[in-house]
């Protein structure tokens, strides 16, 4: 198994693709296509207020949490991971079209190099079916909004990020490679912290 097993499904020209993804057993992630933004890249005002918005989607959830001091005080709250790029330093950095269509351009052929969104397993499943059941959950979510949030579905349809957007990567493996799989998804999921790998 190396990187040429890799199958990655996008949704640019259709939604959703089943036929794409792999009738087999395996490990997947999701990723956001940031060639969402290139229908945006001619109006300078929706392009930034979209990457404002996919930044603020991608943020890591919020925390409870609790610190001690030197002196054992303790300090509780609630943490919020915030992403805050000045929009003043957006509008001057992407003032020109032809720069805000060449920053879409690295950041769509990069997609599947960054940070999954999500990473995951199959061993009962097919790949194929495990794509099918995300994609259901997010239209059931889309149509009732109150749906269970331990399901990734809904949680995308929370983020308001749609699959339509991501792009799904997935590695086929036999059953006898499952356990060493198993294995990967864990280290995996604890090195990369997928924002929404987390029920």
């Amino acid at each position: 198994m190396d990187f040429s097993d890799l199958v990655l499904v996008d949704h640019r020209v259709k939604y959703p693709k089943e036929e794409d993804v792999p009738l087999e057993p395996g490990i997947y992630a999701w990723f956001y296509d940031f060639n969402a933004l290139r229908g945006l890249v001619p109006d300078k005002d929706k392009f930034i207020k979209e990457l404002a918005g996919v930044a603020q989607r991608l943020r890591y959830p919020e925390l409870d949490g609790s610190l001690r001091g030197q002196f054992s005080e303790r300090f509780k709250g609630h943490l919020e991971h915030r992403i805050d790029i000045p929009e003043k330093l957006l509008s001057s950095l992407f003032a020109d079209q032809g720069l805000r269509d060449s920053f879409v351009s690295v950041l769509a052929a990069f997609t599947p190099l960054g940070n999954p969104i999500y990473i995951g397993i199959t061993e009962a499943q097919t790949l194929r079916a495990r794509y099918t059941q995300h994609i259901k959950a997010y239209e059931d979510a889309r149509k009732n909004p109150a749906a269970d949030k331990r399901v990734l579905g809904a949680r995308h349809f929370e983020r308001d990020i749609s699959p339509r957007n991501l792009i799904f990567g997935c590695l086929p493996v036999t059953i006898t490679g499952l356990r060493d799989v198993k294995m990967a998804e864990t280290l995996l999921n604890r090195l990369f912290r997928p924002i929404l790998g987390r029920r």
